[in-house]
């Protein structure tokens, strides 16, 4: 003899309206089927703090949520900008998250990448100077 074990009837009925809500939401207006959403990195303070993470933007278009991320990374207030991608299983119906795409300056903060080119047009300045004065004098 085989058994079965079911869900309740009301239970049944709420798992097919959340895969239906979910399978024609963003599709219905042109979007994908997942979501999209910018985080920005802030800079820990102090040391001893653990750097923080905060949500900026969420939306069902891939192009609109990496032009949001670059948009925030070239204003050069966060270090990192990421895309991540969060999608349900069609089948197990998890949800599934992915860091779809990363904007950082590879671990040297902004603001090094404008002081290490100014450090080098200055070197550039002194070593025309030191030329000039030793091909004229």
């Amino acid at each position: 003899m085989k058994t079965t074990i079911t869900k309740p009837a009301a239970q049944k009925k709420q798992d097919k309206l959340q895969v239906a809500a979910h399978d024609t939401g963003a599709q219905k207006e042109g979007g994908s089927d997942a979501e999209y959403s910018v985080y920005i990195y802030h800079h820990a303070e102090d040391l001893s703090m653990p750097p923080r993470w905060e949500k900026k933007h969420s939306t069902y278009f891939v192009d609109q949520a990496i032009k949001r991320a670059k948009i925030l990374y070239k204003s050069e207030k966060y270090a990192k900008v990421e895309v991540k991608k969060k999608s349900i299983h069609r089948r197990t119906h998890q949800a599934i998250d992915k860091t779809y795409k990363v904007f950082s300056c590879h671990g040297m903060p902004f603001y090094m990448h404008a002081e290490m080119i100014a450090a080098a047009a200055l070197g550039l300045v002194g070593l025309g100077v030191f030329l000039y004065l030793a091909l004229v004098a």
